[in-house]
């Protein structure tokens, strides 16, 4: 964030609210919130799965967040995907990734409502899934890809953590959810 350096922002907000403070990253502490407060409470182990601009993830192994070494751990984003370019998951998943895709093949459809709604380029995520809510064939073909893609990085995490449930949020899925009233998930 510009402009911020060297500010002690635990310490201001410990004494703005009298509370104890531990800053982390916004996937594990969506993690932590979904295990005690959420959809993982009384789970031992779960995963929970942020998709916006990027992909995040909080793993809870036996009880505990997985932060690894230097607190990098259950960066699920960062699993290559494509061993000739190197791609990651969320190259290919994320809303950015979404966007791209769709950015790609949007001059080859001209008459669709996705090239309408992004003004024919600068497409976002939100773009593809109000297209996609809507019938257009372009999006709904882009949102398939974008299951599949995220159901190939489930799968994957099925089989690394076991967990007993994977959990998912983020802006893309409540975009997702929002406009397709749950229809596409």
């Amino acid at each position: 964030m510009p402009g911020w350096v060297e500010i002690p922002l635990r310490d201001h907000i410990a004494q703005a609210t009298g509370l104890p403070v531990v800053l982390g990253n916004d996937a594990n502490a969506a993690a932590l919130g979904e295990w005690r407060f959420g959809g993982g409470i009384g789970r031992r182990h779960m995963v929970y799965i942020t998709v916006s601009t990027g992909i995040g993830g909080g793993v809870i192994v036996d009880g505990h967040l997985v932060e690894g070494r230097y607190g990098c751990g259950g960066e699920l984003g960062f699993m290559v995907f494509d061993p000739v370019s190197g791609a990651l998951w969320e190259d290919m998943a994320s809303g950015t990734g979404l966007a791209r895709a769709a950015e790609r093949v949007l001059p080859d459809h001209p008459m669709s409502l996705l090239h309408a709604l992004s003004a024919g380029g600068n497409v976002r995520a939100q773009h593809v899934a109000l297209a996609a809510a809507q019938g257009d064939a372009l999006a709904l073909a882009l949102m398939e890809r974008e299951a599949e893609l995220l159901g190939l990085g489930f799968a994957s995490i099925m089989h690394i953590f076991s967990p007993e449930i994977i959990l998912v949020g983020g802006s893309v899925i409540t975009e997702i959810r929002s406009c397709s009233h749950g229809l596409l998930l």
